[in-house]
């Protein structure tokens, strides 16, 4: 990515300090979903790191990756598997994921077709 595509990014992207906690500062991409031309370089920058890699499914770990997780499956012609957090999905299997050193992430059974 180039350092234009990545300022035109960071444009739409809103520091929020403090939050959720003090010394926290919080990235807002509201703005930049809110842009339809920064929503689509956001998509392309986003396929652009996976090169000619052959991907078979779009893994979205909760909140912004259900956002863009679709929409890149879409274009590469591929399944997506929404991952939410562990809060308020007992049925759920736990996988060993960390995000942000602080969420378990945990996977439906069944989800995955290996």
């Amino acid at each position: 990515m180039n350092a234009s595509t990545l300022a035109q990014l960071q444009s739409g992207i809103r520091d929020v300090p403090d939050f959720p906690k003090p010394g926290v500062v919080f990235k807002d991409i509201t703005p930049l979903l809110a842009d339809p031309a920064l929503l689509r370089l956001s998509l392309d920058a986003l396929q652009e790191t996976m090169g000619d890699q052959k991907i078979d499914k779009v893994v979205a770990i909760d909140a912004r990756g259900f956002l863009f997780a679709g929409s890149i499956a879409e274009r590469l012609g591929v399944d997506s598997v929404w991952v939410p957090e562990a809060w308020g999905f007992d049925a759920l299997t736990p996988l060993a994921f960390l995000a942000a050193r602080t969420t378990t992430i945990r996977l439906g059974t069944g989800i995955v077709q290996v």
